[in-house]
């Protein structure tokens, strides 16, 4: 897990890419409720980062607790755990 430790703290989602192509990840509640979209964009090949600052899609900051990401890449899904706890 990524854990979110405070306001100054950002989550890092790492992914490799085996050629560049468009990349959508999103972030989610335990209960399947999209929090927000991280990045929906063509990404290079190889090593990738993105940040999760732990807000929602309008900017509001997310209650503490378990989120999960999803990484879609053309047909591949990946998946991980976020933790909020400020």
């Amino acid at each position: 897990p990524n854990p979110l430790i405070n306001n100054d703290v950002s989550a890092r989602i790492v992914y490799t890419l085996p050629e560049s192509g468009i990349v959508k990840i999103d972030v989610f509640q335990a209960t399947g409720q999209l929090v927000s979209t991280l990045i929906w964009n063509i990404q290079e090949k190889g090593r990738n980062q993105i940040f999760w600052d732990g807000t929602n899609n309008t900017g509001f900051p997310v209650p503490n607790g378990v989120y999960f990401y999803r990484i879609r890449y053309g047909s591949e899904r990946l998946g991980g755990r976020l933790i909020i706890n400020r």
